[in-house]
């Protein structure tokens, strides 16, 4: 890494990286995502990364697919006629242990 060459985005990461001042800054928004996370759970919400945690909003914890194809319908279709989801606070995890996501169609969950 050239620090001469360090963009603010970079300088960003860094400060959350190293999380001297315990303020919460969220690193990077990655969007709709549906996570799959340990012990089963299966949600989907906005995914905001902070250094180690992953906060989910507007989360829905996804109690049914409802699909034919899997998870990966789900996303690029949105919410399925069969599909179950139960509204949920806000979901904070610790990265590690995140299983998989799978990025969302922003314009079929944008509405949730």
């Amino acid at each position: 890494m050239n620090i001469d060459n360090l963009t603010l985005g970079d300088v960003k990461q860094l400060q959350c990286m190293l999380n001297g001042d315990n303020k919460k800054m969220i690193c990077k928004d990655f969007g709709w995502r549906i996570v799959v996370l340990q012990r089963g759970w299966v949600a989907v919400g906005k995914y905001h990364q902070d250094g180690e945690y992953v906060n989910l909003t507007n989360a829905y914890i996804i109690r049914r697919w409802g699909t034919t194809e899997g998870l990966p319908e789900l996303a690029i279709k949105g919410e399925l006629d069969n599909t179950t989801l139960d509204k949920s606070p806000d979901i904070r995890f610790h990265a590690l242990t995140e299983v998989m996501s799978i990025d969302c169609s922003e314009e079929k969950w944008k509405d949730k």
